[in-house]
């Protein structure tokens, strides 16, 4: 009770933090604006505010976002691995095209992930 809220906010997020605060002190709204808290067992979570000024008073709301944060760096961690295994085959590769083909396969994939995580 005794804490500031901004001793919840993870300190990678502090900076930005401190932006959206700057932002809505003069009066402009603060949409989509995302960072992490701190919850009581130490653990982080993301949540995503949409907050308007209106004088004194801010009115806000948030949604967590954790999971599909999670999903995100799941996606990009994957994608980096294929980019990887691309790009060591097609060194190996011998064939003319080969390199062309594996690009385009991988592109369709990554397209293809980030349309089902977006629309989950």
């Amino acid at each position: 009770m005794a804490k500031r809220f901004l001793d919840f906010v993870h300190p990678d997020d502090l900076d930005g933090t401190l932006e959206a605060i700057s932002t809505l002190a003069s009066q402009q709204e603060s949409l989509f604006f995302e960072n992490r808290y701190r919850c009581k067992d130490g653990t982080y979570r993301w949540l995503q505010w949409s907050s308007v000024p209106a004088g004194n008073l801010i009115y806000a709301a948030a949604r967590d976002v954790t999971g599909r944060k999670q999903a995100e760096e799941e996606l990009r961690r994957h994608r980096d691995n294929l980019e990887d295994m691309v790009g060591k085959r097609t060194a190996n590769c011998n064939c003319q095209g080969s390199g062309e083909v594996a690009n385009r396969a991988k592109s369709t994939f990554l397209a293809n992930m980030s349309h089902e995580l977006r629309t989950r």
